[in-house]
């Protein structure tokens, strides 16, 4: 299914794809105000050249699945989504695909671990977030990552060894001063 207009959930869903392999995509200026259930197979949203809004959350439910960016620039406010917009990869590997390369995309995306399968991405200086759960892979112009590439580096385990070694000094210094 491709959308350029506006699809509006009058319960607070606005598809429901079923059980098959769905691919769909927004395009030019679309807008979906709703959630989005995909079902148990393979599927895919595509984000092609949209300049459009979104709000609501997606559930790719079970099966390998991919949310795509393509032929735009998040970074460059080209998207506009809501204040927390959740993105649930379900069962199976789920794949965050985006058309730069990996370094741009850390360059310009500032990332939060939420927790061991959730990652919040905030793109430039937009408010907004996207949260995205259970994916496990990252696929960019230059390679595929793991989920976990994104992690925050933790502080090395020199800080405490630095600390040892200067306590070490204090020791050995008060010791020097009683004999």
């Amino acid at each position: 299914m491709r959308n350029s207009g506006v699809i509006t959930g009058t319960s607070g869903i606005a598809m429901d794809l079923g059980l098959d392999d769905d691919t769909v995509e927004m395009a030019d200026f679309s807008a979906v105000t709703g959630d989005i259930l995909f079902g148990e197979r393979m599927d895919r949203l595509v984000i092609d050249g949209l300049t459009g809004a979104f709000s609501g959350s997606v559930d790719f439910g079970t099966g390998d699945d991919v949310f795509e960016v393509a032929g735009l620039s998040l970074m460059d406010g080209d998207w506009m989504f809501d204040a927390i917009t959740e993105i649930y990869g379900g069962a199976g590997i789920d794949t965050l695909s985006f058309s730069t390369d990996f370094a741009t995309f850390l360059n310009e995306v500032t990332v939060s671990v939420l927790d061991a399968v959730t990652y919040a991405l905030r793109f430039g200086d937009a408010p907004a977030q996207l949260v995205f759960t259970d994916f496990e892979t990252l696929r960019f112009s230059d390679g595929t990552y793991a989920m976990s590439d994104l992690a925050p580096v933790p502080l090395p385990a020199g800080l405490w060894l630095m600390l040892s070694g200067l306590g070490g000094f204090a020791v050995m210094r008060r010791r020097k001063s009683v004999a």
